[in-house]
């Protein structure tokens, strides 16, 4: 299902952060800023401070104080780039300083895998096995444009290589994703559980984009957890 690759590149010299900035200025490409409820601002960059972070103008309805203490992540597109940044937010009159503590370039690779941190609750609910009504649920260990895996109780299901599964990722409030795929691998895991490795189907560019916002909502919460 992939290889174990980087995909959020870090963006981690001066040169190349004010080069991205800049580009973001000139395109007038919005800045969505969520807050640890998903809750979504937009802003519109207008300068880069000489200490490289990011001036906006205050839009209405500021989900926060002045001066924030707490960590938001904030994403912006240009062209078929996607960019992910950690920041804290610091109002002065008319403009709104995003200081920037991680700056990312979201690689739209196919050929990697995201591992799932253990404490984070995303499961793939299966509703049709081989084309029949079922209520199972496995646990996510890894996700990708490809397919994932996942551990399964051996006393809840009975699977084989070349099932075919439908069903839904969900995590959290993060919206949930409808995807079908096959059973590619099983195998032990310890005495109780299993490994199944699910390949997708024909995945949709509105799947693969939902799979792909997963994945950064995924590196947020590692974010705020990290950052805690």
């Amino acid at each position: 299902m992939g290889q174990t690759l980087t995909l959020f590149n870090s963006i981690s010299t001066d040169s190349q952060r004010t080069e991205i900035l800049q580009k973001l200025i000139i395109d007038k490409t919005p800045v969505l800023l969520k807050n640890e409820k998903e809750e979504t601002v937009e802003f519109t960059a207008c300068a880069v401070t000489p200490d490289g972070n990011l001036q906006c103008h205050v839009p209405e309805g500021l989900p926060f104080s002045a001066r924030s203490t707490d960590p938001y992540s904030a994403s912006f597109v240009i062209g078929s780039e996607k960019y992910l940044l950690e920041v804290r937010p610091f109002v002065s009159e008319n403009l709104v300083t995003l200081k920037i503590d991680a700056f990312f370039h979201l690689q739209r690779r196919k050929n990697f895998r995201y591992k799932i941190l253990p404490q984070t609750k995303t499961q793939f609910q299966i509703k049709y096995l081989n084309y029949k009504p079922v209520n199972y649920v496995c646990n996510l260990t890894d996700v990708s444009p490809e397919g994932f895996s996942a551990l399964i109780g051996m006393d809840e299901v009975s699977l084989n290589t070349f099932d075919k599964v439908s069903g839904v990722i969900t995590c959290d409030s993060h919206p949930p994703i409808t995807i079908s795929g096959q059973v590619k691998n099983l195998r032990m895991y310890g005495e109780l559980q299993l490994t199944l490795g699910v390949e997708f189907d024909h995945v949709s560019e509105t799947s693969e984009n939902a799979i792909f916002e997963l994945i950064a909502y995924l590196q947020r919460q590692a974010f705020r957890k990290n950052a805690a």
